[in-house]
């Protein structure tokens, strides 16, 4: 019992805290403006040394934090008991991770990003760019340049509406085609390259242009997000720098269903089972996190499957102030149904919810007395029924006059 009230006593202290590791203090001060949003919404930021012998991100299985927030591109090993394994283990319980590279990664960084399926170019190289330099920020190698609003992902829910330009200076990344659910946040113009700067190239580059991938997200199937930018002075102060890790901690884009009903319409307790060609409603309410507040959402095209093996009916649910609900003819068909509510959007985290009811034949007594379709056989069998009554009267009273004879 004291082993359980431990650990509920540690998610309940996770819920708020967010881990913030750096290697250099004074990030606590050149990024403090992209920071105070998640203070501002009332997160707890624990700032430590990413080499500190206390570190550690879960205990018995179970997060100490909400998300972990890493501003040392350059540490090769972090302290305590963190590494490559408990930083996947932390996202698998449920935990967020943003990771800010540079111009040097260190290896922990690198297998982070690996096991996420983000590839980051070989040490010593950097993305160039010659047609966008930044000419207050570069210091001649032309690795400081201007990333355009067109060159991030158009979702709103995780940039936010990008206005101005961002400042990349940092290493180059690359996706993993094979894990579907990574993708690219921004990417470099197509004049970019990633190559060892002031050096000729000598080989094909690991990417060219738009196949550069500057700022990666991820939200795993537990809805857990991972987000990794090539540059930590991408993230020092700008809107969408703060928008994005806002996301990445889990405070935009952030949905949550209750009060999922289902019942017959014109009733409002839901039945044991239903009967074939009834008519059903259901609903289910839906809340968008906005700003710390939970409010009714208010996207569309979000649909209901009656499904059994696969879907027999389809529709869309129809949003009135976050309350999703339709009314719809069950099948003529019987069987073990499930109400299914599958909500994936690029930016949102997922709602999958479903509810198995039974599906029950008409009873004998709940069909109709007279079928229309059924008229030429009630006819034929009448018809019949006439034919033997006449038949028999004829047999019955009809006889042949015999002739007499003498």
């Amino acid at each position: 019992m004291k082993f359980l009230l431990s650990l509920l006593v540690i998610a309940a202290s996770a819920a708020d805290k967010i881990l913030v590791l750096y290697d250099n203090p004074r990030v606590k001060i050149s990024h403090g403006d992209t920071l105070a949003p998640l203070a501002e919404l009332g997160n707890e930021l624990v700032f430590k040394q990413a080499d500190d012998a206390s570190l550690e991100l879960t205990r018995y299985g179970v997060n100490l934090y909400k998300g972990l927030i890493v501003l040392a591109p350059s540490v090769d090993e972090f302290g305590g008991k963190i590494n490559s394994a408990t930083i996947t283990e932390f996202v698998d319980n449920g935990g967020n991770v943003f990771i800010a590279a540079g111009k040097t990664v260190g290896d922990e960084i690198r297998q982070t990003a690996a096991e996420i399926g983000v590839e980051l170019d070989e040490a010593g190289t950097q993305v160039i760019d010659h047609g966008r330099v930044n000419a207050i920020e570069d210091s001649g190698d032309h690795t400081a340049f201007t990333v355009e609003p067109n060159q991030f992902i158009p979702a709103e829910i995780i940039t936010g509406k990008i206005s101005e330009a961002m400042t990349f200076e940092g290493i180059g990344m690359k996706l993993d085609a094979a894990n579907k659910l990574v993708f690219p946040i921004a990417w470099a113009a197509p004049t970019a390259y990633s190559w060892y700067p002031n050096e000729p190239i000598s080989e094909y580059p690991m990417a060219l242009g738009k196949n550069i991938v500057l700022v990666a997200g991820l939200q795993a199937r537990n809805n857990a997000r991972v987000v990794i930018a090539g540059s930590l002075k991408m993230f020092k102060t700008s809107e969408t720098a703060k928008n994005i890790l806002l996301w990445a901690m889990k405070c935009r884009g952030v949905l949550r269903e209750s009060n999922v009903k289902h019942n017959l319409v014109g009733e409002t307790k839901s039945p044991e089972f239903y009967t074939i060609m009834e008519d059903a409603h259901y609903e289910l309410t839906v809340e968008e996190l906005v700003k710390g507040q939970w409010e009714p959402f208010q996207g569309n095209y979000m649909f209901l499957d009656f499904h059994r093996l696969d879907p027999f009916v389809r529709t869309r649910l129809q949003n009135k102030k976050g309350v999703f609900s339709v009314d719809f003819k069950l099948p003529d068909v019987y069987g073990v149904f499930q109400f299914r509510t599958n909500y994936k959007r690029l930016g949102y985290t997922e709602i999958a919810n479903h509810v198995q009811v039974s599906v029950r034949p008409l009873r004998h007594n709940q069909y109709e007395r007279f079928i229309s379709n059924a008229y030429p056989y009630y006819f034929s069998a009448f018809s019949m029924m006439a034919g033997v009554v006449l038949m028999s009267f004829v047999v019955l009273y009809h006889s042949d006059e015999k002739k007499k004879t003498e």
